[in-house]
């Protein structure tokens, strides 16, 4: 049971960690003017409302986590197409369904875990084309497919994520080299690994090296840089792999 809980923390701790660029793609609009400057910022976002406490809710304040889910029921009941708000209830809701199955609910954690995957489904149906909800979604899912012990699910669930973050990229186009590292590194190295482990290699090395590229100097290029030894290594043609 205590794998459950450590996937729906990798899922919402991802999504807080993509927040930046989320919150600057979600706007009115489903596309992104690539002829502009975009600054990235959470400012008048509804990360600015619920990210502080939902973070906080993974290190073990349960208020502030509850704070943040009333804050989502709350925009919800006023919007009940806030795409936003919808996704960082159903990542709640991953993370609730941990909690569910620690204490043994498995009921319980199967009704949360289901809920979760279909509030984030709901957000993208909202707003198919922007890129921050597919961002997030996209990074919960490649998270949690590696433990999804259902083969035919896990392979979903990846190739669902993957398809997210690479439509979220290029809609996004060079507004994305705009973010901080942090999160364009967590981004695109959970793109090259769900690549890998699809067999899609190229696209995975491509990443890789896209990464070891423009992050030069960060933890994610050093990374990188040994997925692609390891591959090298090994003459590995089906995928670059993680670094171990």
């Amino acid at each position: 049971m205590r794998m459950f809980l450590i996937v729906s923390v990798v899922a919402l701790f991802s999504l807080f960690l993509a927040a930046p660029i989320i919150a600057a793609a979600i706007s009115g609009d489903d596309s992104v003017n690539q002829d502009k400057e975009v600054e990235p910022s959470r400012k008048d976002s509804f990360y600015e409302l619920v990210g502080k406490d939902f973070f906080a809710g993974l290190s073990g304040d349960r208020v502030a986590f509850e704070r943040a889910m009333a804050l989502c029921e709350k925009k919800l009941a006023e919007d009940p197409k806030h795409a936003e708000a919808k996704l960082w209830q159903g990542a709640g809701d991953l993370y609730l369904s941990g909690l569910a199955f620690q204490e043994g609910n498995v009921e319980k954690g199967i009704g949360f875990w289901q809920r979760g995957l279909k509030k984030m489904d709901d957000a993208v149906a909202l707003k198919p084309a922007c890129p921050g909800v597919l961002i997030g979604r996209g990074m919960a899912l490649v998270n949690c497919a590696e433990f999804e012990p259902r083969p035919d699910s896990s392979k979903a669930m990846l190739q669902k994520g993957v398809g997210d973050l690479e439509k979220s990229l290029e809609i996004l186009g060079r507004t994305f080299n705009e973010g901080p590292i942090l999160e364009r590194g967590e981004i695109l190295t959970a793109l090259a690994e769900g690549l890998g482990r699809l067999g899609r290699a190229a696209d995975a090395q491509s990443y890789y090296e896209r990464i070891a590229k423009e992050l030069a100097g960060t933890s994610y290029a050093r990374t990188a840089r040994a997925c692609l030894e390891k591959a090298a290594k090994n003459n590995d043609t089906s995928s670059p792999g993680k670094a171990k």
